[in-house]
């Protein structure tokens, strides 16, 4: 996500113009998916952008909407597994109820029903998208009685082509949903519809919100399909790829890229080019987006608290015990109860603990889902005894057949969702708590989380009022000194003064060294921090002495071992010359002081999957003092020696091989194939590119297979270098630079010139 806006118009308003000045046989498909309540632009630090008023904007400078299809693959409901921004179900439905009413603003021409947009209710969703006029459609959302929820499919015209647009929606129980919803196969669906959507249209798009892989397999039993868009999960890094012949476009997480293709409508529709279009935060807001979706705030701020454990887990139940105490003192709160497991085969459930547990976590479902208001009490007996829960059942009165019954018809596939969703989440250690979807690290205590929840939300209660001053050392936070707990109030001692030195580079564009800095300071009250820089007379005796790889160069005086904490990072460290100094690998450098100065010579590494490749590769390559200075080069993220064999990795270390070979062998011939690839990034046909620069395939493949241990030696150089990021850039051979967002990343390029 690191590219300049003004170029991202200026390539929009490129293919808007490409769309226009061309024939009615021209069709240009714009996709989203994905956005998870992204309605305003995310200002974080690490990828930017997004937002209902940004895209709106992007999307009006691509001008006439004559041969322009806006689709999206579903997804667009706050409060799901994926959404950042989480703030409670109320906060969140209204949120939902904003991404609505803009999406219906910008016009879409139809939109998938993902499995979250179903958990504010069915009708609500009805209602909510009849009042903003968005086509919401799914061929596989059913009532009990077989009847459809939404259209199954829309008709579309552009230009003299009318285009069928259907979609599916997954039947993954990551989430609660409505239950008045059934989800139906995809493929029987489809078939119910196909040959009236064959019969009255010229073209045929399938939204599919399953996931890459499903996605993929529709598409061999739909191979007369002309293009899917994808939705729900990818692993796919380009806008679009074939599966066999058919296209299928993927999303932009979040809303913060916009995947689009130009297709020639023939016969079949032909790709002529794609790429993405991203909703950068430099990118100004469309006023009439913000009149619609600023809505008064009602910002009652709202946690939501998803604890995730194993029945018959020791730590999971103590866990349990303690958060059913914090619920009984917040009971406003959002919370869940989620079970870890894994699912074989697509269809057998297993658990850490065997087939008991799983039976067990299906009769605490059942009781959740048959008795709801005695959810809460029955986890409050199970949390405080060990016995078996088929006796709580007896002492609660619930009876077991009902409960057995439920189990029978429902247990394999509500557990199976639990199940999943712990997977997709890739959680296993039973017990793990997320608030807001962020991942909770301290103990799980009911005084600790009543105090965290009373600090973030400022609440002013009775409970939050009787909190004491602290609950354990870390509450305890004073300049120079060590903190202690003790007896619920903060006892201070001076700290044991060190000091610790840090050497740098003279002058960088970036400084690693705070963050280890400001650690340090936390961890060791009594740090007397001392910064040095490698061409001071003492910076000059230490790299001398010392002789360090490269820079920034951390230095601990042997005092911190009497210090508090340092056992926290003892194993890191090694004796030196009378210091302590960090193992190779724990700290990141990005000065390599020791490697020869070559002013003006810049290196920029890059993912060959990278989303913005194409954008990155063609502002450089339009620049001809930039393709002159520039030199690109892969980033590979795995060691080529290991077994990358049918991974994204491997398919990566492939095309980095190839650009390695070019780039060393046929350097007159580099530039053209970079611009070639950069048309469709991560396609396997990379021998037609070479045709299409005039390059012998055999000769090609004949130095690629002499010299394939240049890959590992260029892996080597990326480790020497700390390049772990997708882009990075080498300054003079000597600096490392790693651009945090698009801004940068562009003013790091126009410095080269």
């Amino acid at each position: 996500m690191y590219f300049r806006s003004g170029f991202l118009c200026v390539i929009s308003i490129l293919f808007s113009a490409i769309a226009q000045n061309s024939s009615s046989s021209v069709l240009t498909v714009i996709a989203s998916g994905e956005s998870h309540g992204m309605v305003h632009a995310c200002d974080c630090q690490l990828d930017p952008g997004g937002g209902l008023p940004k895209r709106a904007y992007l999307l009006k400078t691509l001008g006439s909407r004559e041969n322009s299809l806006y689709v999206d693959a579903g997804g667009f409901a706050a409060g799901g597994l994926y959404d950042s921004y989480t703030e409670g179900r109320k906060a969140d439905s209204i949120r939902t109820e904003q991404m609505i009413k803009g999406m219906g603003v910008i016009g879409y021409d139809a939109v998938a029903v993902g499995d979250d947009d179903l958990q504010y209710g069915v009708d609500w969703l009805l209602q909510q998208s009849k009042k903003a006029e968005l086509p919401l459609i799914s061929a596989n959302c059913f009532s009990a009685d077989g009847k459809p929820f939404f259209p199954t499919h829309v008709y579309v015209k552009k230009g003299s082509k009318t285009i069928a647009i259907t979609a599916v929606t997954t039947a993954e129980k990551l989430l609660q949903t409505d239950k008045k919803v059934k989800i139906g196969d995809p493929y029987s669906s489809l078939k119910k519809i196909w040959k009236e959507m064959v019969d009255k249209s010229d073209y045929q798009i399938i939204l599919s919100h399953l996931g890459n892989e499903k996605t993929a397999e529709l598409a061999d039993s739909l191979p007369a399909c002309d293009l899917f868009v994808n939705g729900h999960r990818k692993n796919e890094t380009g806008a679009i790829s074939l599966k066999g012949e058919i296209p299928v476009m993927q999303f932009g997480f979040q809303g913060k890229s916009l995947s689009f293709s130009v297709f020639k409508a023939d016969k079949r529709l032909q790709i002529e080019k794609s790429g993405w279009y991203m909703v950068d935060n430099a990118l100004p807001d469309d006023s009439t987006m913000l009149s619609v979706i600023n809505i008064p705030a009602k910002k009652e701020q709202t946690s939501v608290y998803d604890l995730y454990i194993m029945s018959q887990c020791p730590y999971g139940i103590d866990a349990l015990k303690e958060f059913v105490k914090f619920l009984s003192k917040t009971p406003k709160i959002e919370w869940n109860i989620w079970f870890i497991g894994n699912i074989e085969n697509d269809t057998v459930l297993t658990s850490l603990h065997g087939p008991e547990e799983v039976k067990d976590e299906m009769i605490w479902l059942a009781i959740k889902n048959l008795y709801p208001s005695k959810w809460y009490d029955f986890l409050k007996i199970r949390a405080d005894s060990m016995i078996p829960t088929e006796l709580i059942l007896k002492r609660m009165s619930i009876p077991s057949e009902e409960v057995y019954r439920w189990i029978t018809k429902n247990g394999n596939s509500q557990l199976g969702g639990h199940y999943l969703r712990s997977r997709r989440m890739n959680i296993k250690a039973s017990p793990t708590l997320l608030i807001n979807n962020i991942p909770y690290e301290k103990m799980i205590s009911s005084s600790r989380l009543l105090k965290d929840e009373c600090e973030h939300t400022d609440k002013k209660s009775a409970q939050c009022d009787s909190l004491p001053q602290c609950i354990d050392d870390t509450d305890c936070k004073q300049k120079g000194k060590i903190g202690k707990c003790v007896e619920k109030k903060c006892v201070f001692k001076d700290a044991l003064p060190f000091s610790f030195s840090v050497i740098t580079a003279d002058s960088t564009r970036q400084h690693p060294e705070k963050t280890v800095i400001a650690t340090t300071e936390d961890l060791f009250p009594g740090a007397i921090i001392e910064k040095i820089t490698m061409n001071s007379d003492m910076g000059k005796s230490l790299i001398n002495s010392f002789s360090p790889e490269a820079l920034p160069f951390y230095m601990f005086n042997k005092d911190v071992k009497q210090a508090h904490n340092f056992d926290q990072i003892e194993s890191g460290l090694i004796e030196k010359n009378g210091a302590l100094i960090f193992k190779k690998g724990i700290t990141r450098y990005n000065y390599f002081y020791k490697r020869k100065l070559e002013k003006g010579k810049t290196v920029l590494f890059i993912d060959p999957f990278f989303k913005e490749i194409p954008q990155i590769i063609s502002f450089i390559q339009k620049d001809s003092l930039l393709q002159k200075r520039i030199t690109i080069l892969p980033v590979i993220y795995d060691d080529p020696q290991s077994d990358q064999w049918g991974t994204e990795e491997g398919f990566r270390q492939e095309e980095a091989l190839r650009w390695l070979t070019m780039e060393q062998f046929f350097p007159e011939k580099y530039s053209l194939y970079l611009s070639e690839y950069a048309k469709l990034p991560g396609r396997s046909y990379w021998f037609k590119m070479l045709e299409s620069i005039g390059l012998s395939n055999e000769s090609f493949v004949t130095k690629l297979r002499a010299n394939s241990d240049i890959l590992f030696s260029h892996w080597k150089q990326l480790v020497s270098l700390s390049v772990r990021e997708p882009v990075a850039i080498l300054f003079d051979n000597r600096e490392v630079v790693v651009a945090g967002n698009k801004k940068e990343l562009e003013e790091l390029i126009t410095e080269v010139r």
